[in-house]
């Protein structure tokens, strides 16, 4: 998701209660997020959600959703397990993986959310207590991706416009994902110039 610098259930508004209700509803959203279905993942959205990954944090619906949008068009790989619900809060592991991520040296993300859900959306999106090995953290995806964004910056001026707005920062939609994709591709093929090793 930060790749620059993660069913036959009720819908959303049948208001599903209870644990089991939570959980239904938990693996609707994530089946939703590991296939991409950007209109399932829409509709299983509050208005109103704020979700803190990493450094960021994204207000209001269609905020939210551009990392989705993200990995749609990076074509990101996510795999869930671990899943606790107490109440209508879900914790749970994540490994998020993708192309660009294993080009830059890195196998996986870990994440470990924190997921709370009202009246059948999900509300709040964040990271529960436990941190991920350094290894596989989001800054250490930040530190290697740095040689790709520099190659980038040196040979693609261009498509900066297209990845990086002035004021709000890196662009999360389909678009910007498939052409990290895409530029990535192209840094592998010319010799991943100043690839870090370790």
């Amino acid at each position: 998701m930060l790749a620059f610098g993660v069913g036959a259930f009720p819908l959303a508004g049948s208001c599903a209660t209870g644990e089991s209700g939570v959980a239904d509803l938990f693996h609707r959203y994530v089946e939703a997020s590991a296939s991409h279905d950007l209109a399932t993942l829409e509709a299983l959205t509050s208005d109103d959600i704020v979700w803190h990954l990493g450094p960021l944090t994204f207000e209001g619906k269609a905020k939210a959703l551009g990392p989705n949008a993200y990995d749609a068009g990076a074509r990101t790989e996510l795999t869930y397990s671990n899943v606790q619900v107490e109440g209508n809060v879900v914790t749970f592991e994540m490994l998020e993986t993708s192309e660009i991520i294993r080009a830059v040296g890195m196998t996986e993300l870990r994440h470990y959310p924190r997921f709370e859900f009202r009246d059948g959306l999900v509300v709040r999106k964040g990271p529960s207590t436990r941190k991920p090995p350094a290894a596989h953290s989001i800054p250490e995806l930040n530190r290697r991706m740095a040689p790709l964004r520099k190659w980038i910056r040196e040979t693609h001026p261009d498509a900066l416009a297209k990845l990086v707005d002035p004021n709000e920062g890196f662009i999360f939609s389909e678009e910007s994902g498939a052409l990290m994709l895409r530029l990535t591709r192209e840094w592998v093929a010319s010799g991943s110039p100043g690839r870090l090793s370790k």
